[in-house]
């Protein structure tokens, strides 16, 4: 227990910078420790009943499958062009996370760690459109997503740097008008 709540704790302390709402900060937090509803952790709970995969039809969803083994999710990855090492791609789903995770902060690739967190964000809200909406996602379509969320929250860190460099002088109204 305690080991997951210092991951939590590690993640929230490196909070995105420039996320409006902290959603897929939250969701990482959530998928960091088994909290999602996959079809897997809610037949446990005796709520559903078949734990496949809806999207591929080719493995029980859990957390590994939807955002690592799915083909939804490799193509995702693969139009990002993440590549992951021998090593890492072998690994436990947590291993795996926080390996990205701690390369990411050692390396000072901020870009890299933000890319990583809305993907994994993307991907959860692909396969929950899916699911619950019946709008299919492909992976390309997940990464164009991903890719404009992320600019766009870029475009608004850019423009309040802008704003805060302008320094308006207060001046008292004129009097008269």
């Amino acid at each position: 227990m305690l080991r997951e709540y210092s991951k939590s704790r590690l993640l929230s302390s490196h909070r995105m910078r420039g996320e409006p709402t902290g959603e897929y900060t939250v969701r990482t937090w959530r998928v960091t420790l088994n909290y999602l509803l996959t079809l897997s952790n809610l037949r446990i709970k005796r709520l559903a009943n078949d734990a496949i995969c809806p999207r591929c039809q080719q493995g029980v969803e859990n957390r590994d499958h939807v955002f690592r083994e799915c083909a939804a999710a490799k193509e995702t990855w693969n139009s990002l062009q993440f590549d992951w090492p021998e090593r890492v791609a072998n690994m436990e789903f947590m291993e795996w996370f926080m390996e990205w995770f701690t390369w990411t902060v050692h390396n000072n690739s901020i870009d890299i760690f933000q890319s990583f967190l809305c993907t994994i964000w993307a991907i959860w809200s692909a396969r929950n459109k899916w699911i619950h909406e019946g709008k299919k996602m492909s992976g390309a379509e997940t990464t164009r997503f991903s890719v404009q969320y992320l600019q766009e929250l870029n475009s608004i860190k850019r423009g309040k740097l802008a704003s805060s460099l302008i320094r308006a002088e207060w001046k008292p109204p004129i009097q008269g008008v």
